[in-house]
This record gives C-alpha cells, structure tokens and sequence, in this order.
C-alpha cells in the first residue's frame, strides 16, 4: 500500500516538472484573446462622451510564460480625447502591449464616440428634517458641510434646476446625528432623477445636534380683555401690543393646540388718559410656558369724549307787573347740557337760568316755549329742556309797580 502511495506522488512531482519545463523554460510563443473595457482619456473639462462600445476584444501574442504570470485584467484599452468636440465621431482604440506580448488586432479598432457640451452652476444645499426627536429633546438647526454642491449636466437641464436639498429622519432621536446623505436636485417640477445631471460632490454631511428640552413656537399675542369703563368723558379709542408675538414652549403635542397667548384683563376704570400698561400673560396650559419675561406692553389711546348730563329742578324766574298774578305749572326744568367733563364741571348755576317776561300780557292762561339760557357757556351745549313747555296763568291785582318773581334755583 505504501509503495503504491510513493510511485503516485513521484509521478505527480515528475508531471509537474515537465510542465514548467514546457511552460515555462521552454514556454513556446501563443496567442490569446482578451476582452478590454475602454478607458476614456484626457476629457476636457466641462464634456461628456458616450461611447458606443464599452469593451473591445484585444488579440494578442506572446509566450505561454507571459500569459500565465500577466492576469487578464491587465490588458488596457483607451481612447484619448484631448481635442474632443461636441458631437459624433470614431475615435482609434490605443492598447497599451504588456511586457514581452504583441498586439496582433483589436476589434473594433475605432469605436463612435458622442460628445456634448456640459453646464455647471453652484447651488445651496438645503436640509430636510422628517419626524420629530423623542419627546423631552430638542434639535438644533441642521449643519450641511459643504453647504454649496456644484451641479453639472447638459445646459438644458442645469437651466431647469432651481435647488438642491438632502434628507433626514429624525424620528424619536434622543443624540445628534452626523449622516452622509445623497444629494437630490430638484426643479419647479420635482425632483430631476437621471444620470445625465449629477452634483459635485454627491454626498454631503448633515449635522445636527440633539439635547435635552423642549421645542418652542412663536404665536401671536390676544387682542386684551377691558374691563370696566373709563372715567366720565373719556373712551378707548385704540390700543397697541408690544411685543405683538412671544415664543412658547412644551410638548408637541400641547403646542399645536394653542393658536395664540391671552393676557389678564385690564382694568379701564384706574385710567386717566392714554399710558402704557403692563400685560401680564397667561399660558394657555399646564404644561406650557412662556419663555422669557411673561409681560407685553398694552399701549392704550384714550380720547376726550363729550358726555351729557341733566341738571335738574331749576326754577322759573318770571318778570311780571305788580298788578299780575302767575302760576306756573310746572314750576322748574331740567336742562341737558353736553359737553366735556371739565367744561361742565365749570358751568355755574346762575348761567342755566330761564326767565320768563308776562309784563305785556293780558290775563289768561298762556302756553309758552322755553328756550335755551342765553347766559350758557360757547362750549357748552344745551340737548333739550325738559319740559319744552310751560303753561302760565295770569290774573290781575290792584297793585300797579312792576315786580320780578323768582324762586331760588338748585345745582343739579
């Protein structure tokens, strides 16, 4: 049994020393065909060729010791374009022979090339962030490096593209993130998704750091609740909030409910005229605060307004003769006078007296028209007296002086 082991294991080293002695010391001279891709050369800058043919078939000669130490892939092919052009054209295939081979032919020999012009404009890249980190953090604006990509492609495309944007998914996140993302052209349309337009480079880092917190929100500030009037002669004519917006800040959730922030009410009956008074804010939920100081400024305008008041129980002055007797019915009036507070405040009893002359009337019963005092302040108008009339009765005496009665008047 061992001897049959020996003689197969000194056969097996004596074929293996007649095939290096007849492949390789001896090594006759063969040929041999091999595929080549087709490696583009010396592309001016701002082309784009096509070749129609990505490999050619390249005949070679050469001893079977070159080809059994040379691997295949070894074998280049190329095609110069150093004078390239836009348009169509056969270029010569070039095959660089390895040591001690032969190129025999290569098929094919010319290989049509088509060439066109490129465009290359500079964009932003903008950032994309969708979903939202866990609840209790927050995210920093995201960081694009670079921030600008270059976006090369044939002229009538580049014209076409009006940003560059890449995506994240932030979704439940609790660290920062720093991710390779590919770049996506858009235009007005959507996004442009061909090999003929690329951006230089295609992938850019996203940055974005994620920490404790919770996310804010600007809303605007209510219009205030008044409560009361303002003095006598005076009204709230407009009112201005300052800031008119604040930033709020919680959960999500709770943020999306609340649409604006309200202030406490603001008392109208303490002013005097217009002044600035401080809003105190109230937040809209538990769980929500306002970040910063929780005041805004309620600017108030007050004007000056005309009120009207009565002035009531005045009597009657009646200027008769001495041989006449009246009665009055009814004996006192009330007058509405409308103006501004500080201008009634000033009218004196004496300028709101109404006299009534019967001298040259005869015995009767009269009704007579009261008109406004003539002794009433310019600034000062009168709306109505009340009654508008009186009824006066008339009889004789046996006296013949002229006399004047009056009956004392009253502040209203």
């Amino acid at each position: 049994m061992n001897t049959r082991i020996s003689l197969k294991f000194v056969a097996f080293v004596l074929g293996v020393i007649l095939w290096v002695y007849v492949n390789i010391i001896l090594s006759p001279v063969v040929r041999r065909s091999f595929p080549a891709p087709v490696e583009l050369r010396n592309l001016p800058n701002l082309m784009r060729a096509t070749l129609k043919t990505q490999t050619v078939s390249v005949v070679l000669d050469g001893t079977r010791r070159d080809f059994i130490l040379t691997r295949p892939d070894a074998v280049q092919a190329s095609i110069d374009l150093i004078n390239l052009r836009p348009g169509t054209f056969l270029m010569p295939v070039r095959v660089s022979p390895l040591p001690g081979m032969v190129v025999v032919s290569v098929s094919p020999s010319q290989i049509e090339v088509q060439a066109k012009m490129l465009a290359v404009k500079e964009f932003d890249v903008s950032a994309e962030v969708l979903g939202q980190t866990a609840e209790g953090f927050i995210s920093e604006p995201p960081v694009v490096k670079p921030p600008r990509v270059k976006v090369e492609g044939p002229p009538e495309l580049v014209e076409r593209v009006t940003g560059c944007k890449v995506s994240v998914f932030l979704q439940d996140v609790k660290n920062s993130i720093s991710e390779n993302q590919k770049v996506t052209i858009f235009s007005a349309e959507g996004e442009i998704a061909t090999p003929s337009i690329k951006a230089i480079p295609d992938k850019v880092t996203i940055v974005i750091l994620v920490k404790e917190g919770f996310p804010t929100r600007t809303v605007p500030v209510a219009s205030p609740t008044f409560i009361n009037k303002p003095p006598d002669g005076l009204r709230l004519e407009s009112f201005a909030i300052d800031p008119s917006e604040v930033t709020i800040s919680g959960p999500l959730r709770a943020l999306k409910q609340v649409n604006e922030v309200n202030t406490l009410p603001i008392d109208l009956s303490s002013l005097v005229g217009s002044s600035s008074v401080v809003g105190l804010l109230k937040a809209p939920l538990e769980s929500v605060r306002i970040v910063g100081t929780p005041t805004v400024m309620v600017n108030i305008s007050i004007e000056r307004t005309k009120v009207v008041r009565p002035y009531r129980g005045f009597p009657l002055t009646l200027k008769n003769s001495t041989n006449q007797h009246c009665v009055i019915t009814p004996s006192s009036y009330t007058l509405l006078l409308k103006g501004f507070v500080e201008d009634l405040e000033k009218v004196h009893p004496n300028q709101l007296g109404i006299t009534l002359d019967v001298r040259g009337e005869k015995p009767g019963s009269y009704s007579v028209e009261l008109t406004c005092p003539p002794t009433l302040p310019e600034n000062v108008a009168a709306l109505e007296i009340q009654p508008g009339q009186v009824n006066v009765e008339i009889s004789e005496t046996s006296a013949t002086d002229t006399g004047t009665s009056t009956v004392p008047t009253h502040s209203p």
